[in-house]
């Protein structure tokens, strides 16, 4: 009798490991950014041992690295890594299934390679076996965004409601010259008909003060 008849398929036994973790919470904090987060002992801990109950091995092999070096605030140097890894989950059957991850690592000394292998892993166990945060979903809450603004048009259109024709002429040249990616259509119609009708206000004839020939 063969392995493959004695033991469940791999992908079987991955989903099996996904219902005994269950969630894996972001325990940890940053503090840097200051955002919770799921680390990778706190993964593998969580992971390690159902893995290793139904025998379930993994190779891995980096199919790609690209490394480049950024300069920090501080004027030092950050290496950072790229890596596009495969990981291959190998059950007690002889069956294996593979995941592709990419990870990266930044690091001043020599740990770049050794951080991005460990964003791979991580990323490849949780999305692997599909391991939820727990966490409120993001989408349940809805926040309104604030209208869109542009601080120096906000003041061009200040001194043209003073009556300033050359503020006018500069906000209208700004239109033509409007690159329509950086600014939504309904903010600029406004604009655009908002200055049509100071042009028409200020090219009409001022009759304050004129005394009525009636």
């Amino acid at each position: 009798m063969s392995d493959a008849t004695t033991h469940p398929p791999i992908t079987q036994l991955l989903a099996e490991v996904s219902t005994a973790v269950g969630a894996v919470k972001k325990t940890e904090r940053s503090t840097h950014g200051g955002f919770s987060f799921r680390g990778i002992d706190a993964v593998m801990t969580a992971v390690g041992p159902e893995l290793a109950k139904r025998s379930i091995t993994t190779t891995v092999q980096v199919l790609q690295r690209d490394t480049s070096t950024r300069a920090t605030n501080s004027g030092g140097a950050m290496n950072v890594t790229h890596l596009l890894v495969r990981y291959t989950w190998h059950g007690p059957a002889g069956d294996s299934c593979s995941s592709e991850v990419w990870g990266e690592g930044a690091d001043s000394g020599d740990k770049s390679t050794s951080k991005a292998l460990a964003m791979a892993m991580k990323y490849a166990v949780l999305q692997s076996l599909c391991l939820p945060t727990d966490d409120p979903d993001p989408d349940h809450d809805v926040h309104a965004a604030a209208p869109f603004r542009l601080p120096d048009l906000d003041r061009t259109l200040a001194r043209i409601e003073a009556g300033d024709a050359a503020a006018l002429d500069k906000a209208e040249a700004w239109l033509a010259d409007l690159d329509p990616q950086l600014v939504p259509d309904d903010y600029a119609t406004a604009v655009r008909e908002h200055l049509a009708l100071r042009r028409t206000e200020l090219a009409a004839p001022d009759t304050t003060g004129q005394e009525d020939p009636a």
